[in-house]
This record gives C-alpha cells, structure tokens and sequence, in this order.
C-alpha cells in the first residue's frame, strides 16, 4: 500500500510540475520582468516615502509625490534598458518619441496610482499612519495599465521601424 501512496504522490507531483511549465511558457516573461523592476520601483517608492513621512515629519501627499516621482525615473530607466530592450527605440528621433509616450502613459498610471492611493486614505484615515498599504493598492493598478500601455503604444518593436526609417 505504501509504494501505492508513493506512486500516487509522484503521478501528482508530476502533473503538477508539467503543469507548472505548461502554464510558465505562456507567461510572457517580459510580465515577470516588467513586475521584478516595478518591485524595484515600489521600494523606492515606499523607501523614500517612509523617510519623508515618518523621519522628516512631512506631509503623506507631498512626500508621495517625491518618492512616486523617484521611482517613476528608476523604473523608466530599468525597464529600457531590461524588460523591452529589444523593443526600445536605438534612433534617436524614434526615441524622443518613445520617451514622449513613455510619459504620457505614466501620467495616467500616475493619476491611477495616486486615485487608489487617495481612496484608500480617504476611505480609512488610519491607512494614513501606514502609508504603504495604500501605496501598494496603487502601485498594483498602476502596474497592470502601465504594462499594457507600455507594450501595445511605448515599446511597440521599435527595432522594425528603426530598421525600416534607416533603410529609408
């Protein structure tokens, strides 16, 4: 009975682990970069505004808007050189462009992120005392809209159309 048991553990084991790969390879690993550099981004974010809120006493917003700013640059500059390398503009007309859009996608993803940020405060002051659990609630709704922003209209392979505008 006991080599049943272990068959079975390792059958399941098995369908498990195929199952685990299966669904790995239909996971674009630019999402699990992208999340990797936007978990950089969140401890900057929360880092600086834990010092600015908690250790120099400012205020929660104003201090957000630093840390959100700071950790908006360190991502931008990962996630170009990292997750949509390949994709990310080398000419430099093209890459005005791309960092023209690359803003205004963050703007939104901003305005998302801080929206959440102030619901949450608004609707449970006490959050205010905690600030990073209202920064992950928009760090979280941020991530989603600015990865798909950044794939469908930032980092639209922009090598083809550098190839192309120079073969022109």
């Amino acid at each position: 009975m006991l080599n049943g048991d272990c068959w079975a553990i390792e059958k399941v084991s098995r369908v498990f682990r195929f199952s685990s790969i299966k669904l790995f390879k239909l996971v674009d690993s630019r999402i699990l970069t992208f999340a990797m550099v936007g978990g950089c981004g969140f401890v900057v974010d929360a880092s600086l505004l834990t010092l600015l809120s908690m250790q120099f006493c400012f205020d929660v917003l104003p201090s957000r808007v630093v840390s959100f700013t700071c950790a908006t640059l360190v991502t931008w500059l990962l996630n170009r050189t990292i997750t949509f390398s390949c994709r990310a503009s080398q000419v430099t007309q093209a890459r005005r462009k791309e960092y023209f859009f690359y803003l205004m996608v963050q703007m939104v993803g901003a305005t998302l992120n801080f929206a959440v940020f102030l619901v949450l405060v608004e609707w449970k002051p006490v959050l205010s005392q905690v600030p990073v659990v209202p920064l992950a609630g928009g760090a979280l709704v941020a991530l989603v809209f600015n990865f798909v922003m950044s794939c469908q209209f930032v980092f639209k392979n922009q090598a083809v159309a550098d190839d192309l505008s120079s073969a022109g």
